[in-house]
């Protein structure tokens, strides 16, 4: 099950969160109920505060946490939850008509996640790699391979950054 824990990055007011998500106790009742199905759930979750709720109530997964920080990624690595960060999302969301300051905040967001991705693969948080795109979109592979790209621009060995794209997400699956 995927849960929204937050809204989006805003790429009207940069360095926010747009509203929306459930809140830490909604996460942790949506947690409850979906282990006693048998099933996990992975939390869309963006900023600090949202990352750190959906943590807190026991998400296996954290999919995307853009603004992600030190703090979250300390509880990720002492709780075992999964971060699929899909940077590259970021970069494809911008699209070819984006103003330049928008360019900008952009890529310094991306650079501030690759420091965030190599600490967490350093503390041990669990990686799988994810596009965020849907398939059958022709542009997966593309989307793959910048994602890849970016894993060992952040300074994971390319035999790790296979490690985890071919383990990870099974692992995070239970599979």
């Amino acid at each position: 099950i995927k849960a929204m824990a937050s809204g989006m990055v805003s790429f009207k007011h940069p360095g926010q969160v747009t509203a929306g998500g459930f809140s830490g106790e909604e996460l942790a009742f949506i947690v409850a109920e979906a282990a006693a199905q048998g099933l996990g759930v992975m939390a869309h979750a963006n900023g600090e505060t949202a990352i750190i709720a959906a943590a807190t109530a026991g998400v296996r997964s954290i999919e995307h946490g853009f603004f992600m920080t030190e703090r979250a990624l300390d509880l990720m690595a002492k709780k075992s939850i999964f971060w699929v960060p899909t940077i590259g999302a970021l970069r494809r969301a911008t699209g070819p008509s984006a103003k330049a300051e928008t360019v900008q905040f952009v890529e310094q967001v991306i650079l501030t996640l690759l420091t965030m991705l190599r600490r967490a693969h350093s503390i041990g948080v669990p990686l799988a790699l994810g596009t965020d795109c849907v398939l059958p979109d022709p542009a997966y592979r593309e989307a793959y391979d910048a994602e890849l790209a970016l894993y060992e621009q952040a300074g994971i060995s390319g035999d790790q950054v296979m490690q985890i794209a071919s383990d990870g997400g099974a692992k995070l699956l239970e599979l």
